[in-house]
């Protein structure tokens, strides 16, 4: 199973959002995996000078949630042509057995 889209209004209640959506799947789906894809995009942060600069990172807030879940990662993907950078984890079937 790939899930490619979550989104919650209230960013306070995305831990909730993601666990009831994870419950639902490994509940109605019976698969083995579920793979998360993180997409990177443009961020300021504070360089080793201490200069701000602009990159393409991942939010890790959203990564440490999953990785909360035993979610690990699996793969890197880059497209050169849309300069677009996808980080994917993987979470198993641990709790939820038919």
């Amino acid at each position: 199973m790939n899930l490619f889209h979550l989104s919650a209004t209230d960013e306070k209640q995305l831990e909730e959002i993601v666990d009831l959506g994870l419950a639902y799947i490994w509940k109605t789906m019976h698969c083995v995996q579920i793979r998360v894809y993180l997409h990177h995009f443009m961020q300021t942060v504070t360089g080793r000078d201490g200069k701000e600069i602009e990159k393409l990172a991942v939010n890790t807030k959203l990564r440490n949630l999953f990785k909360d879940r035993r979610f690990k990662w699996k793969t890197l993907k880059n497209d050169n042509t849309t300069g677009f950078r996808i980080e994917v984890m993987e979470g198993k079937n641990l709790e939820f057995k038919e």
